[in-house]
């Protein structure tokens, strides 16, 4: 199994049709490699699913409005690259990469490819225990670091406030920031 390379960094965030099944609606993705952006990209999918009424009043995303889109696996060769022997970050890695990455993949018998993961939840549990802020939740973690976020549940944004919170963590942990192994 090939190395993962921790300099090279993708920030991301799903918004899905629901969770039970979470298949993706749209997936915003920031990512580095060293301190070089090589990607920032939104993208809305057709999940080939029926979205949920209340998932789609959280996110804003139509049914309509998704089945203009490509599916998933049409897409996946064009950002494949950016998951590949990299660390794949989000606010909440356990919804993100293991209820809707790993499953929808599969759905679609794509090869998982080898990454690492970081949990932006798990090191703000670590490095800002309670009562230091009141919960772990990314707008509580954007208001206590004055990180803006203007349209939460939008994949865009949550995606960017991910990103500059797991660098306010970095800060805290001095760069001893909890690192998982993917888990299949």
């Amino acid at each position: 199994m090939p190395k993962v390379d921790l300099n090279k960094k993708v920030f991301i965030d799903f918004e899905t049709t629901g969770f039970k099944p979470a298949w993706p609606v749209s997936l915003a993705m920031i990512a580095y490699e060293g301190k070089k952006r090589t990607c920032a990209k939104y993208m809305v999918f057709n999940p080939e699913a029926k979205i949920q009424a209340g998932a789609m009043k959280v996110h804003g995303i139509t049914q309509e409005e998704a089945e203009s889109h490509s599916t998933f696996d049409r897409v996946w060769g064009d950002i494949s690259y950016y998951f590949s022997d990299a660390l794949v970050c989000s606010h909440n890695i356990e919804f993100d990469v293991y209820k809707v990455l790993i499953p929808t993949l599969k759905r679609y018998d794509i090869p998982i490819p080898n990454f690492k993961t970081c949990c932006t939840v798990k090191n703000a549990q670590k490095f800002l225990p309670k009562p230091t802020v009141k919960n772990h939740k990314l707008d509580t973690l954007c208001e206590y670091f004055n990180i803006p976020l203007e349209h939460h549940h939008n994949a865009g944004d949550d995606t960017y406030s991910c990103m500059r919170i797991f660098n306010e963590l970095v800060k805290i942990s001095h760069g001893d920031l909890v690192i998982e192994d993917q888990i299949l």
